[in-house]
């Protein structure tokens, strides 16, 4: 009876759903169309084509600023290779904000502003006006937050940083010692100008900050050092030839060589004479 009963329900649900749509399939589908549209409409008037370059980076870093050296283990060879607080540090070094200034000195803050193009064809138009109106609307609109000091007036440099901040990304590959650099920018022209100019800063600043002071004072000291003992070597050396009226040491150490050979050759034959004179007597 309950069998029967469930099924009866189920055959009037779908005769009733069958119904509802062919009567009012036209209604769905232009409301699917609409959505559709609208959508589109959102998409191509409020968003702006968003352009991204990934670049990766090889980090090493000298011998100096590992914790052990390479290590033997199992009869192999082991080396820790880079630690993940050195790759941590290049990646806050790589997302300083210092950094994104001295990008944007470099490059010029007229290179980040947002700038509409014209139309091309007419059928851009309509996508233009539309593009056109909701700037000029969302620039009254931040008028209206900055006369209510609502939101901070910032300069043509401080808005080109805060893009950076927002469009640039750094992060590390898992278990390698590999950096990612991701920068997504509204032309694809300056999003490869920024990661050039970032990366080449970058490497300047990585260089000024892994040099120490002290290490090269160190280094001048024993080359100091090491010149002086050099200096004193070279008269102890000019003296002993001056005495001993050394010019050639390599051929005068031949020649006496062979004078003491012969010296010895020449007593092997008054010694043996002599051993015969003495047998005869």
């Amino acid at each position: 009876m309950s069998l029967s009963h469930s099924i009866e329900q189920h055959s009037v649900s779908r005769s009733w759903l069958a119904a509802l749509i062919q009567k009012y399939w036209l209604l769905v589908l232009v409301v699917m169309l609409s959505g559709t549209f609208g959508m589109y409409v959102v998409l191509q008037v409020f968003f702006t084509d968003i352009y991204e370059s990934n670049t990766r980076l090889l980090v090493k870093v000298g011998r100096e600023n590992v914790e052990t050296p390479s290590t033997v283990r199992n009869g192999q060879v082991f080396s820790q290779g880079v630690r993940s607080a050195d790759i941590n540090s290049e990646v806050q070094i790589m997302s300083s904000t210092v950094l994104y200034e001295k990008v944007v000195a470099r490059l010029g803050s007229d290179r980040f502003k947002s700038v509409l193009p014209g139309p091309v064809s007419w059928v851009d138009y309509p996508k233009y006006i539309a593009k056109r109106i909701a700037r000029e609307a969302k620039q009254a609109y931040r008028e209206v937050l900055f006369a209510l000091n609502l939101e901070k007036r910032v300069t043509p440099e401080q808005d080109a940083v805060l893009r950076l901040v927002d469009g640039i990304k750094v992060e590390p590959v898992k278990d390698s010692d590999i950096l990612i650099l991701k920068v997504r920018t509204p032309s694809p022209v300056l999003c490869l100008d920024v990661a050039e100019t970032l990366l080449a800063i970058y490497m300047e600043q990585r260089t000024a900050i892994r040099r120490t002071s002290g290490g090269s004072k160190f280094f001048e000291v024993k080359l100091q050092e090491a010149n002086s003992r050099m200096g004193a070597l070279q008269g102890l050396r000019a003296n002993i030839r001056n005495r001993w009226c050394v010019s050639a040491p390599e051929e005068q150490r031949n020649s006496y060589l062979r004078q003491a050979a012969v010296l010895e050759t020449e007593i092997g034959q008054n010694e043996g004479e002599l051993v015969r004179l003495r047998s005869q007597t």
